[in-house]
């Protein structure tokens, strides 16, 4: 047979090595800047954009249990948003949405961004809504009757 690889394998390849480069401190600027990331994004949108999320939290349990220097949003995002803003995919995304539930087509730029952001904040993984400091603190009367005052 023939020696050499099936596109879907190469891809899955490049996918995997950049996900390690991207994983490990300091890998973050080259893959954002390797042609290779930019090809896999715009051949298979959906593997490509994987390279930045394989790492994101995917359950409520792992969110609570992430350090700040491993939460999504202190990866670079900025970059990775413009980066994936700028894709141009070449091919249709095949799987078209079903409900509302769905994940968007990736199919402009613009829907790669708006799924890596989704992933770096947790909407679909459970990531636990902290709750605003000053609500736990106890109620302060005088400043409540001031600002009532007012």
């Amino acid at each position: 047979g023939e020696g050499g690889w099936s596109q879907i394998k190469y891809e899955s390849y490049t996918a995997t090595h950049l996900s390690d480069l991207w994983a490990h401190s300091g890998g973050q600027e080259l893959v954002l800047n390797l042609p290779a990331m930019l090809g896999l994004l715009e051949s298979n949108p959906r593997l490509g954009l994987s390279v930045f999320t394989a790492s994101h939290p995917h359950t409520a349990d792992q969110w609570k249990k992430i350090l700040a220097r491993d939460d999504p949003i202190a990866q670079h995002p900025h970059q990775v948003v413009e980066l994936l803003k700028s894709i141009k995919p070449l091919v249709a995304d095949e799987e078209p949405p079903r409900d509302e539930n769905a994940p968007l087509p990736l199919d402009t730029g613009k829907a790669l961004a708006v799924s890596y952001l989704e992933s770096a904040i947790g909407i679909h993984s459970g990531r636990p809504v902290q709750k605003d400091a000053f609500d736990v603190l106890p109620p302060d009367h005088a400043l409540e009757d001031l600002a009532a005052g007012l």
